[in-house]
Formats: structure tokens, sequence, C-alpha cells
């Protein structure tokens, strides 16, 4: 997950798309669970649509997954 992701899913929430914006945070998320049971690593980016991590490790943007998760769920 990168800034890219969270600008997406804030732009499907804002305009409505919350199934999709739902949709998106699962795949994100499922990657990054994924990725740290192999590696243990928190990678810089996540891909939604493939086992994928990429670029710096520990790297502060995978952060964003709680900011994810807290739009997420305080809306609900």
């Amino acid at each position: 997950m990168g800034s890219m992701e969270y600008l997406i899913y804030r732009g499907l929430r804002d305009y409505s798309y919350k199934k999709d914006a739902s949709d998106l945070i699962n795949r994100v998320l499922n990657n990054m669970i994924w990725h740290l049971k192999q590696d243990h690593v928190f990678w810089e980016l996540y891909s939604a649509d493939e086992r994928r991590a990429g670029w710096n490790k520990a790297y502060i943007w995978a952060g964003i997954a709680a900011r994810m998760l807290i739009d997420e769920y305080s809306e609900k």
C-alpha cells in the first residue's frame, strides 16, 4: 500500500463507492498480511491485485494501512 492506494480509497469513499473502497482495502491488507507472514517485514507498498510488495523494507508508507482501517471502520 502506498499513498496512491490511499488516495484511490478515499476518492471511492468520498464519491459513495463504499463497496469498491472496502474491496480495495481488503485486497491490499490481505497482501500485506501475507507478506508479513512470509518475510516479517513492512514493505514500502503492496499491490491490490498481485502477491507483490516492493522497494524499501520497513518504509513508513506501510503505516498508512492504519489510517485506512480507521477510515474504513470509524464511519460505520
